[in-house]
């Protein structure tokens, strides 16, 4: 396969990571909490589903599965960044279970920053609050300084390590 040979891209395969639980849905895909097999590691894998562009039964030289451009730039400023509050992206590998996919293989975090916020019975306290904007601003400094954007910031989609 052509993704394959991309730098992008690791040659493993889906069997080296056994699926524990679903832990997400979106509108390209979803992500599952998986365990590696070779290191006992548990990681989360988001799987993207191709994209089908054109009309295969008017012009099947033309129709043709993708992967989302945006996919893509984020799996390109993800290997470029490492940093403690920048998610880790282990490696990307394509995936044919349940249709032709992408799967990409991340450090697991705990809970997102809504969650968190959802449990707490009181406001988060000044410390809490001073703490969050740290991890947060530091992640996005780190970006910056690699020429890296990040467009929208999400209370759902901060996720957190337990590193407080």
């Amino acid at each position: 396969m052509i993704i394959l040979s991309n730098p992008l891209f690791s040659p493993c395969c889906m069997n080296r990571y056994k699926e524990v639980e679903k832990i997400g849905e979106g509108s390209f895909g979803y992500v599952v909490k998986a365990k590696d097999t070779l290191t006992g590691q548990l990681v989360a894998v988001k799987k993207v589903k191709l994209r089908h562009y054109g009309d295969e039964r008017a012009n099947p030289r033309l129709s043709k599965e993708v992967f989302p451009n945006h996919i893509l730039r984020e799996i390109k400023a993800l290997k470029l960044l490492d940093h403690p509050n920048v998610i880790k992206l282990h490696e990307v590998f394509a995936s044919e279970g349940g249709g032709p996919s992408l799967a990409m293989v991340f450090e697991l975090m705990e809970t997102d920053l809504d969650k968190v916020r959802q449990s707490l019975e009181k406001p988060f306290t000044e410390a809490q609050v001073k703490c969050y904007s740290q991890m947060l601003l530091r992640g996005v400094a780190h970006c910056h300084a690699n020429s890296i954007l990040h467009r929208v910031l999400c209370i759902h989609k901060e996720i957190l390590q337990n590193r407080i």
